[in-house]
């Protein structure tokens, strides 16, 4: 299985980071049930250097609400999907 890859500037990729640093769950949750790849997906920044989004969301500073919520809320999307889970809509 290939990772989504996304570049740090594209809509998407912006706006699952802005999910992540304002631990905002419900948006997260609309992400990724759009598009359930998110959760593995590789952000990749101007340099060529990817993270995914469990990585971008631990590299923020301080404290981030839904911490708990939105790290679990990756590990499952990510590990459902390992495990055969659809994958809703196909992005090329």
């Amino acid at each position: 299985m290939t990772a989504l890859s996304l570049r740090s500037d594209e809509p998407l990729a912006i706006e699952l980071g802005a999910a992540l640093k304002q631990g905002d769950v419900e948006r997260l949750s609309g992400l990724l049930a759009e598009q359930p790849d998110l959760a593995a997906c590789v952000v990749r920044d101007e340099k060529g250097g990817g993270r995914t989004p469990l990585h971008l969301f631990a590299d923020w500073p301080g404290r981030i609400a839904n911490a708990a919520a939105i790290v679990q809320l990756l590990n499952v999307v990510a590990w459902l999907l390992e495990k055969g889970a659809s994958r809703g809509t196909e992005r090329n």
